[in-house]
This record gives C-alpha cells, sequence and structure tokens, in this order.
C-alpha cells in the first residue's frame, strides 16, 4: 500500500509533460520527461487503429519520482528496487470504427500472442500476474485509475505486461543505454526501439558545419562529418 501511495504521488508528474529544454553540450544532457515520452512511447500509423504502446524504463521511473519533492531518496530506492528486475510496456490497442468509435482488444487477447524480441533475435513471453511479486502487482494495479482519469478510454484499457530485464546470461533485453535494439509484438503488429535512447545522450556538434545533432548519430547528415 505505501508503494501505491507512492507511486501516485509521482505519477501525477510523470503524466506532465516537462516542456524541452536546450542542452549544454559541454555536460551529460538533462533527461526530460518529454524527451523520455517521445522516444519510450510508440504509435500505429495505421488510420484504422489506435494504439498507444508504452515501454517503461527504469531510468524513466527515476526520472520522474525525482522531479517529486515528497519522494525521498530511501522511497526512491525502494520502488527503483521493485522495477529494475524487468522490462514492463503498456498497452493500449483498439480498431477505429464507423464514426470513430474504437473497439479496445481485451487484455487476455494481447497476452495470448504478446511478446519481446531482443537484440539477437529470441522471444520472450510476458510473466504471468500470478508468477509477480506482489509489490509489483500493487504498483502496476495503482496505475489504471490515475491512468484512466488523465487518458480517459484509452487509460482505462492500457495493459500492463511484465517480462524478464535479462535474458539470462547477464544481457538485458532492453537497455536504453548501449547499441543495440528490441521490439514488442502482438497481433502481427510489431514495434522497435532503437538504442541508444538519445534522450540519454549528450549532443554532438559537427565539427564541419557547426550543426547541434542528437548524441546517436555518428555521421552529420548534412556534410558526412564524422562526429567525436
Amino acid at each position: 500500500m505505501k508503494i501505491a501511495k507512492l507511486f501516485l504521488t509521482g505519477l501525477l508528474s510523470m503524466l506532465v509533460l516537462a516542456p524541452a529544454q536546450g542542452a549544454d553540450e559541454t555536460k551529460p544532457q538533462k533527461v526530460t520527461l518529454s524527451a523520455l515520452l517521445s522516444e519510450t512511447q510508440k504509435m500505429s500509423d495505421d488510420p484504422s487503429v489506435m494504439s498507444l504502446i508504452w515501454w517503461i524504463p527504469t531510468v524513466y521511473w527515476q526520472t520522474a519520482l525525482e522531479q517529486d519533492k515528497n519522494v525521498t531518496a530511501d522511497q526512491l530506492k525502494a520502488l527503483l528496487a521493485i522495477v529494475e528486475p524487468y522490462t514492463i510496456v503498456a498497452v493500449s490497442d483498439g480498431a477505429i470504427g464507423r464514426g470513430g468509435q474504437v473497439t479496445f482488444t481485451p487484455e487476455a487477447t494481447i497476452r495470448e500472442s504478446i511478446h519481446l524480441t531482443n537484440n539477437a533475435g529470441i522471444k520472450f513471453p510476458p510473466i504471468a500476474p500470478a508468477d509477480l511479486p506482489a509489490d509489483v502487482r500493487d504498483l502496476l494495479a495503482s496505475m489504471r485509475p490515475v491512468l484512466a482519469n488523465t487518458i480517459g478510454p484509452m487509460g482505462e484499457n492500457l495493459h500492463f505486461f511484465v517480462f524478464p530485464g535479462g535474458d539470462g546470461k547477464d544481457q538485458a533485453i532492453a537497455d536504453p543505454t548501449k547499441p543495440g535494439a528490441f521490439s514488442l509484438g502482438f497481433a502481427k503488429k510489431t514495434f522497435r526501439w532503437r538504442l541508444p535512447l538519445a534522450s540519454l545522450l549528450s549532443r554532438k556538434t559537427c565539427a564541419e558545419c557547426t550543426e547541434s545533432l542528437p548524441g546517436t548519430f555518428q555521421f552529420c547528415p548534412y556534410d558526412g562529418k564524422k562526429l567525436n
């Protein structure tokens, strides 16, 4: 119960997008919630489908809760200990009918086919809710009413799926700070993330044209200059 209350406090700040801030290229880039959201959330590009896929890496929870002055360092540490062993993804999937009416896919139907695929092509099914620790289940259960009140029907139909954090060989399935990729698939739909996340890296400046570029770029797209 304490963890649920703690999270509800932090979740309110998670859902309020912070304005993008200019990066100081002499220091590591300050992580903002808006930048993380733009990279961790995926939407379907099919006009007949309303799909929201939200990968929630540990760094996102940390960034959100660090901004809440009501959350102590010990409370933050306790919450991060709950989520760090896992890869957590939230999915809302619906078909748009006539008049814009959305029919959402039940959680059980999504669970039948959903899986993560790591950079090596290995597929991982979600962990059954009954096999998750009680504090993980309580934490995720505390999110739904807040999301429903914040984003309406899509929030009501946003289902959380918990996957292993690693492949069993000391390799993370989705490490936002290291080069690689992973994908989430269900019902013949695939959503892919390239890593690392640019929002976690310092920006680069092209020595040729002085253009400021994301930290994930290896070459300047304007003059082909290799970036240091």
